[in-house]
């Protein structure tokens, strides 16, 4: 009898071992729509790499909508294990960034835009920057996973697209392209804007990722731009006041809705969310603040989900 407990309790033993030595672990991390505030994301990214171990933030997969995608196919040039050189990347390009790299006055000027073409502002400097930023063949070279996604104006639906997409930087004009205020952009036969309007941040299809893998723990680091500010009294705000209100109310719930629905398809996934600490200087498309907004991204980044950092 006590033989065969002995037996039993072995068996025991080397099921649990087997198991546990079976565990893998996928890292990834998914920057959320942010227009000049993507530096703000990079700042966050410097804050991880400044106090976690090497090993917490090798991430296999960069995903992004927006601005976030420019992180993100910025991030994916790097192979995994060498996130320092695709921080001191994206660093450098968002304090080179400029207004004018992003966008200009249409020939005849807003009006242009207003009547005669389909967003206020030309977007061509936009495209001419990520053609000289975007190296493709590091990016297909990388074995980092890489996914942006944009809205299909066309057929309402949201696609996505990987680093093996022949028009992959026109993939990431067409997912930071701002509904009205931006052209739409043709992309393989259909027009496309900013992947926002369908969802802020691409966490389930992140998340979901990782699950291919095979791994069975998954750490997700989600970097979402726009919190709600609080506000006592919003008797006295006038037009843009207002419009501004509520477009952070839209913003974070549709953050909210990102984050339940990763809930409901994958509960034991670990989400280490990180949002601005402070307010953040300027509008979305000043592009003038970046210095400023990547000090405040790195504060955030060393100082939020500070007990997360080694997860294993």
């Amino acid at each position: 009898m006590l033989k065969n407990q002995h037996i039993v309790l072995f068996v025991l033993l080397f099921i649990i071992n087997f198991t546990f030595s079976q565990s893998t672990t996928c890292r990834a991390i998914t920057f959320s729509g942010a227009g000049d505030r993507g530096a703000w994301e990079v700042g966050v990214v410097m804050g991880i790499l400044n106090v976690r171990d090497p090993e917490d933030y090798k991430w296999q997969f960069a995903t992004g909508i927006s601005a976030g995608s420019i992180n993100a196919i910025g991030m994916s040039m790097f192979k995994v294990g060498d996130e320092t050189s695709a921080r001191d990347f994206l660093e450098k390009q968002w304090l080179d960034i400029k207004r004018d790299n992003v966008y200009v006055n249409w020939k005849d000027g807003p009006i242009d835009g207003l009547f005669f073409k389909s967003g206020l502002f030309d977007t061509t400097p936009l495209l001419n920057f990520l053609t000289g930023l975007v190296n493709v063949t590091s990016l297909l070279q990388s074995d980092r996973g890489f996914l942006i996604g944009a809205t299909n104006i066309d057929t309402g639906d949201f696609d996505r697209f990987n680093k093996t997409d022949a028009n992959i930087t026109l993939g990431v004009v067409a997912s930071s392209s701002v509904p009205l205020v931006f052209p739409m952009i043709l992309k393989d036969g259909y027009n496309y804007c900013d992947g926002g309007v369908s969802y802020m941040t691409p966490i389930t299809d992140t998340v979901r990722l990782c699950y291919d893998t095979g791994a069975t723990d998954v750490i997700v680091d989600v970097i979402l731009e726009g919190p709600l500010e609080p506000m006592e009294n919003v008797s006295s705000m006038h037009t843009i006041d207002v419009l501004m209100r509520e477009s952070s109310i839209l913003t974070r719930n549709f953050h909210l809705k990102d984050i339940e629905n990763v809930y409901m398809a994958f509960p034991n996934a670990t989400l280490n969310i990180y949002t601005p600490g402070q307010k953040l200087p300027g509008y979305v498309l000043g592009f003038q603040y970046s210095a400023e907004m990547i000090k405040i991204g790195l504060n955030d980044g060393e100082t939020q989900n500070i007990g997360n950092k080694s997860i294993r």
